[in-house]
């Protein structure tokens, strides 16, 4: 578990890899991998690195690029628990927890 500063500012950078069974990531991959955040945080952005991509950084889905994408969390301004679910058709989801205090 991770632990941040609940005071509304601190960023969590979180790398999301779109990987195989033994764990090596897919660089053709570019699934759409959605994000949702439950207790105290939000997201604050997502990326995910391709120069030409056109979507909006402020969602909470981004297509992978070369089996990468990238979301931002940001903490409350109230301690507690943050949790990031990812999510993408056809492939396991994944929960990380953030404490913030």
């Amino acid at each position: 578990m991770k632990e941040k500063t609940a005071d509304g500012q601190d960023l969590s950078y979180i790398t999301v890899e779109l990987t195989d069974n033994n764990s090596i990531r897919n660089p053709k991959a570019d699934d759409l991998v959605s994000f949702e955040v439950e207790g105290r945080g939000t997201i604050a952005g997502v990326g995910n690195a391709n120069p030409v991509n056109l979507e909006s950084f402020q969602q909470s889905q981004r297509k992978a690029w070369h089996g990468r994408c990238l979301v931002v969390v940001k903490s409350d301004t109230v301690a507690g628990k943050i949790v990031l679910k990812a999510s993408s058709k056809g492939l396991p989801s994944m929960k990380l927890e953030i404490e913030s205090n």
